[in-house]
């Protein structure tokens, strides 16, 4: 029996701020920065309704329009049909902030739409995670702009635990090897810091599209030459699995009010 998610715990859940739409090619904050959180919901679709969820995705977007709400999130949607928001929070107490609007949101909704949305979630995930901009690497002049990357590319890196030294002082290999030979795209590294199967660190690689990532991918592997071999190897050496997820922003199931305000 699937699990149901009532119309408050669906809208509470997304009552948390959204990230930039181009999470891997907006230069990392610098070290001295306070640093920000992203709270990332996942809501697996069960198999033929991913119409309908979008559906009712949408008219939370639509009612938050409306009431001219200050919420902010950016919608992605994986080809195995997982819906990700990706939410920002310069502090904790930031989601009971949005929150407030968000209820509102929903309960204008009213039931019937809570049912739908209900029926159209298989289950849910939710981690937090902040950017570590020290091992990531982004180019001086990226080929693409944040407006220009509608897709994005996750490697979820489950380390074994007590590695994370391990691992970050590889991650840094890396972004040293991309910045030598001057690679493009770049890439943005995430703690998790909350969640399940701790400690995770996820690559992000932003692209135009599905094509466009793997075909520089390609051309990536091939600048970074041999070199690239032996630090692959240390990263096996402490990660227990390499989860990769594909996905596409979908600006309809989007809402950045701030953003459309300074188009």
């Amino acid at each position: 029996m699937r699990p149901r998610y009532s119309l408050p715990i669906l809208v509470a859940v997304l009552a948390m701020p959204f990230a930039p739409l181009a999470l891997a090619q907006e230069s990392p904050p610098k070290p001295t920065q306070q640093q920000s959180y992203l709270r990332i919901v996942q809501y697996v679709v069960p198999p033929g309704k991913a119409d309908e969820f979008q559906s009712v995705a949408r008219q939370v977007v639509e009612q938050l329009a409306d009431l001219e709400s200050t919420a902010s999130f950016v919608c992605m949607r994986s080809q195995q049909a997982v819906f990700s928001f990706i939410l920002p929070m310069e502090s904790i107490g930031d989601r009971a902030r949005q929150s407030g609007a968000l209820v509102e949101a929903g309960r204008a909704l009213g039931d019937a739409w809570a049912e739908r949305a209900a029926d159209a979630i298989d289950y849910m995930n939710e981690f937090l995670v902040i950017a570590r901009p020290d091992l990531s690497y982004v180019p001086e002049n990226p080929r693409l702009s944040p407006a220009e990357t509608r897709f994005m590319h996750f490697d979820f890196h489950y380390l074994n635990f007590g590695t994370e030294g391990v691992a970050e002082s590889t991650a840094k290999e890396y972004a040293a090897l991309h910045e030598k030979v001057g690679s493009d795209p770049g890439f943005t590294v995430y703690e998790v810091v909350g969640g399940t199967e701790l400690p995770i660190l996820i690559v992000a690689t932003g692209a135009k599209d599905i094509a466009d990532f793997y075909v520089n991918q390609q051309r990536v592997l091939g600048q970074l030459g041999s070199d690239v071999a032996a630090i692959a190897a240390q990263r096996d050496s402490v990660v227990r699995r390499i989860d990769q997820i594909d996905s596409t922003v979908l600006p309809q199931l989007s809402y950045q009010p701030l953003a459309a305000t300074a188009d």
